[in-house]
């Protein structure tokens, strides 16, 4: 029987051992314990799943007929939203953000889930969040930055690493404030991949929608 003091070994990658008579041959280096898998996920990302509002995604099984447009209305301003984000519409040209406004009623988050479903396939789209005043999961900010971060990393997998290990590095980070939480769970990991892709490369999905800024119960947060 082991005694109590006998240390714990730390877990390993048994990819490429072997055993040589009896002696145990490691020629992998071992996992640090920070990077342990559970569940198939590294910890930082399985933190960020967490952390998700997925009622905020365009897409959501959770809301109940969502607004969208009918086929062919909203055209026009559509084709016009689709062409900034591509960079082709030469009035709103070099403007990193479009804000649509009009009437309670005018159709605002029918033409942004339309919209957004639109360049989902399309692969233009990085993320998405529709606030909603009567769903406690989407009405705040708290759970804004992890949501867009999280479909970034669907879209980008070296930015799904990345994001992994500054959440490993900050196991606080969802519980500061959004301006941090931007910082490190968006800009940062993805600044480290535009820094990596080589400026011959295809176009990268630029589009990140937020819908309903008026049903964000905090109007400081608004």
């Amino acid at each position: 029987m082991a005694q109590s003091n006998t240390p714990v070994p730390l877990p390993m990658n048994l990819s490429h051992s072997m055993l040589h008579n009896p002696t145990f041959i490691q020629h992998t280096q071992i996992i640090d314990q920070r990077l342990y898998i559970r569940g198939g996920e590294r910890p930082g990302y399985a933190r960020l799943l967490e952390n998700v509002a997925t009622a905020a995604l365009h897409d959501s099984v959770h809301v109940v007929d969502p607004p969208k447009c009918h086929p062919n209305t909203r055209v026009a301003i559509m084709q016009c939203i689709t062409d900034w984000t591509l960079g082709m519409n030469q009035k709103w040209s070099g403007k990193p953000i479009l804000w649509l406004k009009g009437a309670a009623g005018a159709g605002k988050s029918a033409i942004a889930r339309s919209v957004a479903e639109r360049c989902s396939r399309e692969g233009s789209l990085l993320g998405s969040f529709f606030f909603g005043a009567a769903d406690s999961t989407r009405n705040h900010v708290e759970k804004l930055v992890a949501t867009l971060s999280c479909q970034i990393s669907l879209v980008l997998p070296e930015f799904r690493a990345t994001v992994a290990t500054l959440i490993d590095d900050d196991p606080l980070i969802f519980g500061r404030s959004i301006r941090t939480q931007f910082s490190t769970l968006i800009v940062r990991p993805l600044s480290a991949v535009l820094a990596k892709r080589s400026t011959t490369s295809s176009t990268m999905p630029c589009l990140i929608i937020i819908d309903g800024l008026d049903e964000c119960s905090a109007v400081h947060s608004q």
